[in-house]
């Protein structure tokens, strides 16, 4: 129950430092639609998984893999997810905000 709180409470905190720091304001108005629909699946899955079926929750929420192979497609897996957040930044950084009437 306490990993639940951390991804209830937590989670939305790191998104956001990743969102809205590099924007440097909390006027950004497409990190709040990104991190609505974001949220919106997770919050529901969570509750319905919470209400109707906690096995399963438990059975997801382990970290540890028992397989060698799953520890290391989970490893892996985290590389895109960060990697995706930083190259966002890098080319803010170097080009400034990419404006989809540009495109």
């Amino acid at each position: 129950m306490f990993f639940i709180l951390n991804v209830v409470i937590l989670f939305p905190i790191f998104i956001g430092l990743f969102i809205f720091l590099p924007a440097g304001s909390l006027r950004f108005w497409e990190g709040w639609i990104y991190t609505v629909v974001l949220f919106i699946p997770l919050i529901t899955t969570l509750i319905y998984l919470v209400k109707y079926d906690p096995e399963l929750l438990q059975r997801r929420l382990r970290l540890k893999e028992k397989e060698i192979k799953q520890q290391r497609i989970i490893a892996l897996s985290r590389i895109p997810f960060i990697l995706g957040f930083l190259i966002r930044d890098l080319t803010f950084d170097l080009i400034g905000p990419i404006s989809l009437r540009r495109l």
